[in-house]
C-alpha cells in the first residue's frame, strides 16, 4: 500500500484529498471505482491523469506509483459547464440569439444533471442556483 494524493480540478480551487491509500497493483476498474467514491465522479465520467498524461488504458495503471505521488481527476461535462454559463450569459442580453442560447443554457444543464456533474462540483450549482431567477425561459 502507498499513500497518494489526489487532486480534483475545475473549480476556483482544487480540491486536495491527502492520504489516499492504495495498493499499487489496483486494476484500473477497482481505481475508477474507488476516485468515484471519493469524488462522485462516475468512472465514465472521469478524467484521470497521472504524471502529467491520461490515466494509460492497461490493467494496472498505476503500478509505479511512489508515496506522495498525485493523480488528478475532473469530471469529463467540466467543459459544458463553461458553455452553460456563456449561454447564460448571452441569454441575459437582449437581441435575436436571446431564446436560442437560453433553450442551449436549458439543455446543457439537463445533461449536467443527468451526468451528476453537480454532486461533484457542489460550488458550481450553488452558482447555478443563485443564479437561475436572472434568466427567464
Amino acid at each position: 500500500m502507498v499513500k497518494i494524493k489526489l487532486r480534483l480540478v475545475g473549480e476556483e480551487e482544487n480540491v486536495i484529498f491527502p492520504r489516499i491509500e492504495l495498493d499499487p497493483q489496483i486494476q484500473l476498474y477497482d481505481l475508477a471505482k474507488r476516485i468515484e467514491w471519493i469524488t462522485w465522479i462516475p468512472p465514465v465520467f472521469q478524467e484521470v491523469r497521472f504524471r502529467s498524461q491520461d490515466l494509460p488504458l492497461v490493467e494496472r495503471p498505476i503500478q509505479d506509483i511512489k508515496f506522495g505521488e498525485e493523480i488528478v481527476v475532473m469530471h469529463s461535462d467540466l467543459p459544458w459547464w463553461e458553455q452553460y454559463k456563456e449561454s447564460a450569459d448571452i441569454a441575459l442580453k437582449p437581441g435575436c440569439e436571446r431564446l436560442w442560447q437560453a433553450s442551449e443554457a436549458v439543455w446543457i444543464h439537463k445533461v449536467l444533471m443527468e451526468h451528476d456533474f453537480f454532486m461533484v462540483y457542489c460550488s458550481f450549482y450553488i452558482f447555478q442556483m443563485e443564479n437561475q431567477h436572472k434568466i427567464a425561459f
